[in-house]
């Protein structure tokens, strides 16, 4: 029961080191620890056949391997039983057989292994994959990212397009204006030259037409 609790205690103590590797790991699609069991060899083997979800025969150590985990890689020595020399870990099932089971992510799949409790364990090994890639939470929030980027620029174009549009529109409006005004301007010059010449073509009919009178002062 003492170990229990100092097990126990010390995965209170891991978190924040396990939310920081398991970042670090995510960040780089290196090796995290999805679901890692310690207990008895029966229970484990049934549970990972989906017989069994939980048993007071097992321990969950995921946080315990996920801190020990250095440049997404992991390796425990054969030799010593894991409960004794790992911390995070106690002897949940004194006087069984006790196996390791972790199934964990590399490089965005997953892989599965069961290890014998003085057996020595390496991961990530091609060995052990057993599935596909699974969406990771870097690869979620770059989709974000990318999709609001994609989304801001397609506005900017929008708004560029419309500024064109509109500045064309302006510039023929203005165009049509400038045609409107000189238009006007020659049509009015040519009514003025053309009144100027009636009236000067009146002046010149009154002055050759009128005969010049002599006025008798005396």
């Amino acid at each position: 029961e003492l170990q229990r609790q100092d097990a126990l205690r010390a995965n209170e103590l891991m978190k924040l080191t396990f939310d920081i590797k398991r970042r670090q790991e995510f960040r780089i699609n290196g090796l995290v620890i999805d679901n890692a069991t310690y207990g008895a060899r029966e229970v484990i083997e049934a549970n990972d056949n989906g017989m069994i979800e939980k048993s007071p025969l097992t321990i969950n150590v995921t946080r315990a391997l996920q801190c020990l985990t250095d440049k997404s890689r992991l390796i425990l020595s054969e030799g010593e039983s894991k409960h004794s020399t790992i911390t995070g870990f106690y002897d949940p099932c004194p006087a069984r057989e006790k196996v390791l089971q972790v199934k964990y992510f590399f490089l965005g799949r997953l892989h599965s292994v069961i290890v014998e409790e003085h057996e020595r364990l390496i991961m990530p090994l091609k060995a052990h994959c057993v599935g596909g890639p699974k969406p990771r939470e870097k690869d979620t929030k770059s989709k974000k990212k990318r999709n609001k980027k994609h989304k801001r620029r397609n506005k900017t174009k929008v708004i560029v397009s419309r500024s064109i549009f509109l500045s064309a529109e302006f510039a023929i409006l203005v165009g049509i204006g400038l045609i409107g005004i000189g238009t006007y301007f020659r049509s009015t010059n040519t009514f003025i030259h053309l009144r100027n010449a009636k009236l000067l073509a009146r002046l010149n009919t009154v002055t050759i037409g009128t005969p010049f009178t002599r006025i008798n002062t005396s």
